[in-house]
């Protein structure tokens, strides 16, 4: 029966190993042999074990960044100015302990409370570790705070929607809600006016539209904001434009005063309309022209401009009138 002794396996693997290295050396192994490739491997393995077991063993000197974390800010008040992320640690330890120290690094608390924070005294090193500090940068960290308040303001909408020809917006973006509330440092909080969305745009917009937008992340770590995202509203439609011929009346001539005629009496006014109030906007009562009386008794010229007004009901813009001027003439009333 063969032995299970696992103490003679030593020596046949060292057997096996100087066989294969033989062979390779006779010229009776190919570059390909798999044997020999498993072999040459396992060498390797064994050598970069062995460096990097005596090289860790060293002491050696690193410098790494250290996260810092402020500690101990009251609710009542707020930072100014952010502390740096991290601070700059040199130190020197052995090689094991340093590559812990990379993959965690450890951290330096800020005390807001004291006036200036001594860099090196604040960072605290795991135990146990044999690692020694050997410098920092900076040395020193002031973190100022102020009175903590709020403020509500108004949201700005910087959203930009990109309309196809012959399209327009009917009114304004809306967002809901329209203001937010901030809160931090009373010098920070007091210099804004309002709150900006983030910029967006949007492309081919031809009706209705309701969109999610971000708020701007200024001053995020020193400022809080009640909401992060507002809700855009708005409504884009096609325009065509059409014209209408109207009547031109004076407006305001009292019982007692001469009478007006006006040259030419009725006008054609050309105007912008939403396409689907074409047709209202043809039979709709309030579409007329006038020219006021008080304009006339204070003109010099002898001609006057009629003014125009459209249904409020319906989207019709920029109505001029043909012709733009009118003559008037006024006639003595008989008594």
């Amino acid at each position: 029966m063969p032995s299970t002794d696992t103490g003679s396996q030593g020596p046949i693997f060292w057997e096996r190993l100087r066989k294969v290295f033989q062979t390779s050396t006779d010229g009776q192994s190919s570059p390909d042999d798999p044997q020999r490739s498993v072999v040459i491997a396992i060498c390797l393995l064994i050598a970069a074990t062995l460096w990097l077991t005596l090289t860790l063993d060293e002491q050696r000197t690193v410098v790494l960044d250290a996260p810092t974390s402020v500690v101990n800010l009251p609710s009542t008040r707020a930072m100014t100015d952010l502390p740096p992320e991290t601070v700059r640690v040199e130190l020197k330890g052995q090689g094991f302990a340093l590559i812990k120290m990379h993959i965690d690094p450890p951290t330096v608390p800020l005390d807001v409370s004291e006036e200036s924070i001594d860099v090196r005294g604040a960072l605290t090193l795991p135990e146990p570790q044999n690692v020694e500090v050997v410098s920092v940068s900076p040395r020193e960290i002031r973190v100022p705070t102020e009175p903590r308040i709020e403020r509500r303001l108004p949201v700005r909408s910087r959203l930009t929607l990109d309309l196809p020809p012959s399209y327009e917006m009917l009114g304004p973006v809306r967002l809901r809600p329209d203001s937010v509330t901030i809160s931090g440092a009373e010098s920070i909080v007091e210099s804004f006016s309002m709150w900006s969305t983030e910029s967006q745009t949007l492309r081919d917009v031809r009706d209705s539209i309701r969109v999610q937008v971000s708020l701007s992340d200024t001053l995020d770590q020193l400022l809080e904001k009640s909401i992060s995202t507002v809700t855009a509203e708005a409504r884009a439609g096609r325009f065509t434009e059409d014209s209408l011929r109207v009547d031109v009346e004076v407006s305001g001539v009292p019982s007692d005063q001469n009478l007006v005629a006006l040259e030419p009496s009725v006008v054609t006014v050309k105007y912008r309309v939403l396409f689907e109030h074409t047709f209202k906007a043809k039979t709709a009562p309030g579409f007329f022209a006038t020219v006021s009386y008080e304009e006339i008794r204070s003109d010099t010229s002898g001609f006057v401009e009629p003014e125009i007004t459209v249904p409020s009901d319906l989207q019709i813009r920029d109505p001029k009138p043909s012709p733009q001027r009118l003559r008037y003439y006024t006639f003595v009333t008989g008594e």
